[in-house]
Order: structure tokens, then C-alpha cells, then sequence
């Protein structure tokens, strides 16, 4: 066979050797995407701990002190669906139980365990 017979055979390669690039390229890109938006999630929930803690604070030191604690309870109801662990929204709305039904001991005992798991969660971060 001639050589004129095989004109398809730089086009063909050229054309996969292009589309390897493309995909390798989208790939990558994707996981470079997967880790940053991780890299964000993780940066979020810490931050939504923190706010929240301080929230959780803010209320029960509003409870001793016969003080003021609306805005820090409307912003911790929010800031607790944010949460991805599970035992730290269970404990925060068992504490927020607890302040309601003026259950001072049970409150300051939530309070505590509430506030030492976000500690764990943020060390371990």
C-alpha cells in the first residue's frame, strides 16, 4: 500500500492524543474542585462551631444573670441545622430544653458536655 492510504493515521492520533489532554485536564480540575470545596466545608463547619459556642455561652451566662439572650438564642437555632455532627445538635437542643424549663442544674451539665464536644470536633480539626 502506498503511503497516501494512511493520511488518517497522524489525524486520528493527533485527535486522541487531544482529547487525553481534555480529559486528563477535567480530571484534574474536578479534583482540585473536590478538595477545595472540602477545604471550604471544613472552614465552615469550624466557624459555625465557634459562632455557636460563643452563642451557647452567651445564653446560659444570660440565664444566671437574669440578662437579655433573645438574639443569641434566635442566631444558635439557626447556626445548630448547620451542624453536621449529630450528638452536638442533640445536646444543644437539650440544653435549650433545659434553659426553658428553668432547669439550672441540667442546663449547666448540657452546657458542659455541649461545650466540650465542639472542643473535640475543633481539636480535631
Amino acid at each position: 500500500m502506498s503511503q497516501a492510504a494512511f493520511w488518517w493515521v497522524p489525524l486520528l492520533s493527533a485527535t486522541i492524543g487531544g482529547l487525553l489532554v481534555l480529559i486528563g485536564g477535567y480530571l484534574t480540575q474536578w479534583l482540585i474542585s473536590k478538595r477545595e470545596r472540602e477545604v471550604r466545608w471544613k472552614e465552615f463547619q469550624r466557624s459555625t462551631l465557634i459562632d455557636l459556642q460563643a452563642d451557647l455561652l452567651q445564653i446560659y451566662r444570660g440565664v444566671e444573670r437574669k440578662e437579655n439572650y433573645t438574639q443569641a438564642w434566635r442566631r444558635s437555632t439557626i447556626l445548630v441545622v448547620r451542624i453536621e455532627d449529630d450528638r452536638v445538635r442533640k445536646q444543644v437542643d437539650d440544653f435549650k430544653v433545659a434553659v426553658t424549663g428553668a432547669n439550672e442544674e441540667g442546663m449547666r451539665k448540657l452546657f458542659e458536655s455541649a461545650n466540650a464536644r465542639i472542643g473535640e470536633i475543633l481539636r480535631a480539626r
